[in-house]
């Protein structure tokens, strides 16, 4: 496992992986620009470049961009379908020149229109992401707390995926929080087996590639999404306990997304928390 959290873009890579660096990440989550803006921002590749340069040299690896919130893959205004095609494919681009494995994305929500319509537009939106699709970038599809009428409970990004036909650039980021906060037990032992159980059966093992690792400030099933420090949440610190154990999330890079004030004190307590827990095995 590469232990890692989000790391936020502002002062520029090199300031900002100097202070990965000092943290000890090992791999960390990036926005490409502003997460509720339709634009990304002027294209400069050198600074990409030059991020994932710099990266490297910090033994920090994956970079893994995460797409705008404002994207809605299974929208029905078409206006915002397309503005969500554009930025995604922008996305995707640069995710490429930042020589990043991996672009995670929130599928969105159908918003009335019902599951199956839903869907639909969402597979419609790969085949025309597809036409220009960069090589050797995987987009991650994140399961969702739940609220509203978002989709991505594990059932449905099984069938986005075999809809899709298992393609070899789709495959999943699983967040602890949401995970819980939609209903799946990931508290405990027993809990976790049969989470992943259920993650075989309906998309495979084999398509999960990277972890959001968070607690979580509201209950169970509560279908409300809100990130709490490591062992601080309503989860607990058995599921990070359990976690570490589990030789199917091993290989996996971990990104914390628990709260921060911006000094990066809540980041450090949870990347030495997960430290001290990996250690024990």
């Amino acid at each position: 496992m590469r232990l890692g959290y989000h790391m936020p873009t502002s002062g520029g890579y090199r300031k900002q992986i100097s202070t990965a660096q000092e943290l000890q990440a090992e791999t960390v989550q990036v926005f490409l620009g502003s997460p509720s803006s339709w634009s990304l921002g002027r294209f400069e590749p050198e600074t990409l470049i030059q991020g994932a340069e710099l990266a490297a040299t910090a033994g920090i690896d994956p970079i893994i961009p995460h797409a705008s919130y404002l994207i809605n893959m299974a929208g029905s205004d078409p206006q915002n379908y397309e503005k969500s095609r554009n930025l995604l494919q922008d996305s995707l681009q640069r995710t490429a020149v930042l020589k990043a494995p991996y672009l995670v994305v929130h599928v969105g929500s159908h918003g009335g229109a019902g599951l199956t319509i839903g869907l639909q537009r969402i597979l419609a939106m790969l085949e025309l992401l597809q036409l220009d699709w960069p090589q050797g970038v995987m987009m991650l599809l994140e399961n969702t707390a739940g609220s509203g009428r978002t989709i991505g409970n594990i059932a449905e990004i099984g069938m986005i995926i075999k809809e899709a036909g298992e393609p070899p650039w789709l495959g999943v980021c699983f967040d602890t929080c949401h995970a819980w906060e939609y209903g799946y037990n990931v508290q405990n032992r027993p809990g976790w087996q049969q989470t992943l159980e259920l993650f075989d059966h309906h998309i495979g093992l084999k398509h999960l590639k990277a972890l959001h690792v968070n607690d979580s400030k509201t209950a169970q099933a509560s279908r409300v999404d809100r990130h709490e420090h490591l062992g601080e949440g309503t989860i607990g610190l058995e599921c990070f306990q359990t976690m570490v154990t589990l030789a199917e999330l091993q290989n996996l890079p971990w990104i914390l997304e628990t709260p921060d004030q911006g000094d990066f004190s809540g980041y450090r307590k949870d990347l030495e928390l997960l430290r001290s827990l990996r250690e024990t095995l």
